[in-house]
């Protein structure tokens, strides 16, 4: 700890329980709120919170907090989890009344959501409710895209609504859109929103971090070659660990 504070400069001090703060951030960050609070009873961490904590979460650039900041979970969770387990009509609708205007503002979150709905058909094996459903709801994202959201949104619409031609959907080319990894991709695009509606950053710090530690050993891996460190992979990281 004391090599890598002396490489980021004078002056410039990291808390002893760093690692700490960066798992609760994460966990609250993905509304994994009983095993944050959890870890925060286990370690025996006392609240702290203060007048300008509010405002310190709001810019781009939140710090970590020693405090679990449940008030913004409470209305996230419900939405996250609505969309994990396939009730995106409750989804849609707790979003509306919760953060009005997000929808609007973001027609590729709701594209993405209605996708899951339109998925829901085809799961049971309902094609003419699918039609329908793409008529009523996705027929709109195929006009002249304008914007790079709206080409993605086209260009995704076309792949998903090929799913009705394939006499088994789960085995076709496109049978990713039916997976729980889809859904969970959703959520957290629906998750990232909500925070940015709120004006809090849409990943959490731990997400961060490791996006610039990738970033860090391909740029070795580019300039070292063969002597640079092994790439990072934190899939496999895990499992070894976990052998153990």
């Amino acid at each position: 700890m004391e090599d890598l504070e002396s490489e980021l400069g004078q002056g410039v001090q990291l808390p002893d329980n760093i690692g700490l703060q960066l798992v609760l951030s994460y966990c609250v960050h993905n509304c994994y709120t009983k095993t944050a609070q959890a870890i925060e009873q286990s370690c025996a961490l006392t609240p702290q919170r203060t007048p300008n904590d509010r405002e310190e979460r709001g810019g781009s650039q939140a710090g970590i907090h020693t405090h679990l900041d449940l008030d913004d979970v409470n209305y996230r969770a419900p939405i996250y989890n609505h969309v994990l387990e396939g009730n995106v009509e409750e989804a849609i609708n707790l979003t509306n009344k919760s953060a009005p205007g997000l929808l609007t503002s973001r027609p590729d979150v709701h594209f993405d959501l209605l996708t899951l709905q339109f998925t829901k058909f085809i799961q049971d094996s309902d094609v003419l409710g699918a039609l329908r459903f793409a008529q009523q709801h996705l027929h709109r994202y195929l006009k002249t895209a304008t914007t790079t959201q709206e080409r993605i949104c086209a260009e995704k619409l076309q792949d998903l609504i090929t799913l009705i031609a394939y006499g088994d959907p789960f085995v076709s080319p496109v049978a990713e859109f039916l997976t729980p990894d889809y859904r969970q991709r959703v959520a957290d695009t629906v998750n990232g929103s909500l925070l940015s509606h709120t004006h809090r950053p849409s990943q959490a710090p731990l997400e961060r971090l490791l996006q610039h530690t990738t970033a860090t050993r391909d740029r070795l891996l580019t300039e070292m070659g063969p002597s640079a460190p092994a790439r990072f992979n934190l899939r496999a990281d895990v499992k070894n660990f976990c052998a153990c």
